[in-house]
This record gives C-alpha cells, structure tokens and sequence, in this order.
C-alpha cells in the first residue's frame, strides 16, 4: 500500500517592515534572506564592525531605549566604567572608544532635530511610547508587524521616529520611507 502525505504549501503568517521594504525592492532578495537564510548585503556583514553596521545599529537603539532625554543620563549611559552593560554579544563592541564615540554623535546629532523638542513634550505629557510593537491582523491572515524606535501623539497628529544607521543613498532613503509608511498604516488603523 502506498501511503500519502498532505503537503501543506508553506505560507506568510506576518511580515515585517524590513521584510515589507526588502520585498519592494527586490523580490528575488527577500527569498534569498526570508526564506533561504543568506545575509542581507544591505548591512554590512565585513567581519569588522563599523559605524553604521548592524551590532552599532543594535547598540545605538539599545542606548536611547535606556535614555531619559536629560544630559546626565547620556553621560551615565556612556560612561567607560559606567554601571550600564549593553547584552552580552554587544559588550566587546561597547568597549570601544570609538563605538561609544559615534552613539555620542548620533545622539548629540538627534537633539538638535525638531522632533527631539517635541519627543520631549511627548515625555512630559505622558504619550512618547519607545520600542513601540505594532500588529495589524489582516483578513487574509497576513500580520503586518515592527516595532517603531518612538511614537507619541500631539492633538490629533501622530508621530513616528525610526533611528537610522550608516550610509543615506537614495535607495536607503526610499527604504526609510516605506518603512515608516509601514508603521504609518498600522498605527491609523489600529489607533482607538
């Protein structure tokens, strides 16, 4: 007797704004990195870390999530023997001077942006939400899902800030777009 199997074709049940935005891009790419494991060549996956690179990128979010938005917790976070440590597979790359150098910059860089005044505001009124996870249950069975870096609301606008690494070209800058028009959907439609 022969015995048959059902074979279930596999299927999305979510999908990420990086996913969303790689998938735009070049379909070929995204089941190259989503469904077959290869490393996004976006990133910059050398050996060696730079600014801008993936573990920097992890670092950087990392630091501003533990933030207050006051200059004395930037010091404390950034303090060389400071009593802040990074998760373990971060720690080698903390250490170093110019790691620490660059988050400096970077942050320093956010301050002076019109949006830190009002991500401030946002603090103080109670409504900036940090590391922010969305989800929006489509009827197809399909998630949209991301975690936006912040978000707060002022009146009946709401705002989004995703930090970004490394080199703006074009292409990057057009990726940065549609990833917050990603978020952007999600949060109008699931917003009470």
């Amino acid at each position: 007797p022969v015995v048959r199997r059902a074979v279930h074709a596999p299927h999305l049940t979510s999908i990420s704004a990086s996913s969303f935005v790689l998938w735009n891009r070049c379909p070929a790419c995204w089941r190259a990195v989503f469904r077959q494991g290869f490393q996004d060549r976006r990133e910059n996956f050398s050996g060696e870390e730079t600014p801008g690179g993936p573990r920097t990128g992890e670092l950087l979010h990392w630091a501003l999530a533990l933030w207050d938005y006051t200059p004395q917790q930037l010091e404390l976070i950034l303090r060389p023997d400071g009593p802040l440590v990074p998760p373990l597979h971060l720690r080698s790359l903390w250490r170093e001077p110019r790691t620490k150098s660059w988050i400096r910059q970077l942050i320093e860089g956010f301050t002076t942006l019109p949006s830190f005044k009002m991500a401030c505001q946002a603090k103080l009124s109670g409504t900036l939400e940090r590391e922010k996870p969305l989800r929006l249950d489509r009827p197809d069975n399909l998630a949209l899902t991301g975690i936006a870096d912040i978000t707060w609301t002022d009146g009946a606008c709401r705002f989004i800030r995703d930090y970004k690494t490394g080199n703006f070209h074009a292409a990057a800058q057009e990726d940065a777009v549609q990833q917050l028009r990603f978020y952007g959907t999600i949060l109008r439609r699931t917003a009470p």
